[in-house]
């Protein structure tokens, strides 16, 4: 049966299409074809920014071709069983285990639990050790590759740190090792010892020490010195679908453990943001890293940009900008364009009181209002709490009225909530939690209420500290259907999420008592 017939039959087809305006157009003669993977489905994957980046960045090597292929959703999962058929790339819509490198995106969220089911869906065995010599070479890289012992025995090759400029150095080594006609642990080898950043599992003991000659322990990170010649795309995927405003992110810093915080100069960062905004039409952009603040044209930069993205009326969101810096920039940003209030995205640096917020933080909403903010992010960590409802539907208020003093409307307020206690009283409360913040709340339109994976940070935190044996339980978990996604707050998603709780809780418990 042919993808087409299939995509008729599903519910989110257009997940499956590929053809958004910025994807890549494969090439059939290139001497490696690479897919970049992502272990959540299609929303949540085209929201990564790793994913993107290393997109472009396999696409701009010589003679490589790059597709995507994420997570399939469980009801085209059924049908291509029911059709002996493994998980397409969106690019060309082949079989991805036909690609030669699959680049697996590791987020930091528990959704790192379905490397092994979206191995299994393409058609991949899980376990490293079980691949035949002409598997795909699996790569793994992103914010979870930091500590990667629960997948460490499901990839072939983690690079830790910044894999933009190791990636090439991987993809030459690996050709030549496999042109030479060495075989897959020796071409892995070679990788390893050349590769900036590059762990291969396989070559080191389950306590990390290394048991082959000339492989350095502990791996150091790949780090890109020089972030203005570092690797940035110019352009992004329109999602063909997108639960919230695309935006254009733009990396001002980076930091590592290994590296301490770098910054892209202001002119980079300008040539970026332009770029990237014609090459996509988006009408939001995201300056992203930390310790924005910092950057030594900082202030510069914020009053440039002001003026440029003012004129279309194009948003800028500064999520990491600490409270105080934005009560500084702020009134100088409305200054700067006075006749041209361009809306902001802002979120205080620091939980807020829910029982009595802070006479600053209606000071510093009235001052975002005023430079033109038309939306503000809070976190209410307990806001899901049934029993503080009325707390935290009275923060909301408070912030989304500061800006009557501006212009005698009322703001948009996103209210961030996290339940509390671990996974399943966690998802029981942010279920009831949000109902009674909405009664509260009346039918006032301007808070929009969204939640936290209950329980999310325990889990990830179980995980990230688990042994190299859990691999087997998610395996276990992949094959019997249980996946932890972003978009999974129903009570579907509820059991996939203890199900994961409860496999890290036992094997740890097996493990002690070995």
């Amino acid at each position: 049966m042919c993808i087409d017939a299939l995509l008729r039959q599903v519910r989110h087809p257009a997940r499956y299409a590929g053809g958004e305006v910025n994807a890549h157009e494969p090439s059939v003669d290139a001497r490696l074809r690479v897919a970049v993977a992502h272990p959540d489905v299609y929303e949540v994957a085209t929201r990564d920014v790793h994913v993107e980046r290393l997109y472009r960045r396999w696409a701009a090597l010589p003679g490589v071709t790059a597709e995507r292929v994420f997570l399939v959703a469980e009801d085209l999962e059924r049908l291509l069983r029911e059709h002996d058929l493994g998980a397409f790339t969106l690019e060309s819509r082949s079989p991805a285990a036909a690609v030669d490198v699959l680049h697996v995106v590791l987020p930091d969220t528990p959704a790192v639990q379905n490397v092994p089911a979206l191995l299994g869906q393409i058609g991949i065995a899980p376990l490293a050790a079980a691949r035949s010599e002409n598997a795909p070479l699996v790569v793994a890289s992103g914010p979870f590759a930091a500590t990667p012992n629960a997948i460490a025995d499901l990839v072939d090759v983690i690079v830790r740190g910044e894999p933009e400029d190791a990636v090439a150095i991987l993809a030459d080594r690996w050709l030549a090792a496999r042109a030479a006609g060495l075989d897959r642990i020796a071409a892995l080898t070679e990788v390893a010892r050349i590769t900036d950043g590059a762990w291969v599992p396989a070559l080191h003991e389950a306590d990390g020490a290394p048991h082959t000659d000339g492989i350095e322990w502990p791996v150091p990170d790949a780090v890109a010195l020089d972030l203005d010649r570092a690797f940035h795309p110019t352009a992004a995927i329109v999602p063909a679908v997108a639960p919230t405003e695309p935006e254009w992110c733009v990396e001002v810093s980076r930091a590592t453990p290994d590296a301490p915080i770098r910054y892209r100069s202001a002119a980079t960062v300008l040539d970026l943001v332009d770029a990237g905004l014609a090459a996509t039409g988006f009408e939001r952009v995201r300056l992203d890293g930390p310790a924005i603040e910092r950057h030594p044209a900082f202030p510069e930069l914020l009053r440039t940009l002001r003026r440029r993205l003012a004129a279309d009326g194009a948003a800028l969101a500064i999520p990491a900008l600490g409270r105080e810096a934005q009560l500084t920039v702020l009134p100088e940003l409305r200054r700067t364009a006075p006749d041209r209030p361009m809306p902001f995205v802002l979120t205080p640096d620091a939980p807020l009181d829910l029982d009595a917020p802070p006479p600053d933080a209606v000071a510093w909403a009235e001052a975002a209002y005023r430079a033109g903010a038309t939306s503000i992010e809070i976190d209410a960590p307990h806001g899901a709490d049934p029993t503080r409802a009325a707390a935290t539907a009275r923060l909301a208020r408070a912030i989304s009225e500061a800006r009557k003093a501006v212009d005698g409307r009322l703001g948009r307020v996103d209210l961030s909530l996290v339940a509390p206690g671990g996974p399943a009283p966690g998802y029981d409360a942010l279920q009831a939690g949000v109902q009674a913040i909405r009664a509260e709340l009346g039918k006032r339109r301007d808070v929009r209420i969204t939640g936290q994976s209950p329980g999310h940070a325990d889990i990830l935190a179980r995980l990230r500290c688990a042994p190299r044996t859990v691999a087997a339980a998610l395996i276990a978990l992949g094959d019997a259907g249980h996946r932890a996604s972003a978009l999974a707050f129903d009570r579907d998603g509820r059991d996939d999420w203890l199900a994961l709780d409860e496999a890290i809780r036992t094997h740890r418990t097996a493990d002690a008592s070995a």
